[in-house]
């Protein structure tokens, strides 16, 4: 498992990692951790704590799969492309050629 970051610093739209939201179970009230991994939409804010991504998934829609996440809240990991999944790569490629993914190479 990646190391939590703790700044969106030096990461760029485009870049992959996974975000741990914790959620509460409707029925018991119980709280749970909820993992995806996500795609960064744009540059973060100047203080490094909030920025936009996109949950990688087949269709996403974007008033519920994009989110302004928390840093300091939710727990975010960096992901190398090495360490992509290949489901991973393949939902990243395609939001791009959607346009959903704005990247600039």
């Amino acid at each position: 498992m990646p190391d939590r970051i703790m700044t969106f610093e030096g990461l760029k739209p485009g870049d992959v990692v996974t975000c741990a939201v914790e959620l509460t179970d409707k029925s018991t009230g119980a709280p749970f951790w909820w993992t995806t991994f996500r795609c960064i939409l744009d540059v973060p804010d100047r203080s490094g704590r909030y920025c936009r991504l996109l949950s990688l998934k087949m269709n996403p829609d974007p008033d519920r799969d994009i989110r302004e996440v928390d840093i300091q809240k939710d727990v975010v990991c960096y992901i190398p492309p090495e360490n992509w999944p290949q489901g991973v790569i393949a939902m990243r490629m395609k939001h791009i050629h959607r346009g959903l993914i704005k990247i600039s190479e």
